[in-house]
């Protein structure tokens, strides 16, 4: 999931890939996954260009 971190809005997103690749990783080093959660927060598209925006003055 996608987290802005100044408006707070959350997109989910999915990929199999990403997922199979980290149930992997896990299996390897002997650990036994039960859930999977990945984020990353930043700027959502309409803040960072509100941001730009006010940056340059528009």
């Amino acid at each position: 999931m996608l987290i802005c971190r100044k408006c707070g809005v959350v997109t989910e997103m999915e990929n199999e890939t990403i997922r199979r690749e980290v149930a992997a990783q896990a299996s390897r080093q002997g650990f036994m996954l039960e859930r999977q959660i990945m984020e990353g927060r930043g700027l959502c598209a309409h803040c960072r260009d509100d941001d730009e925006a006010r940056d340059t003055g528009q």
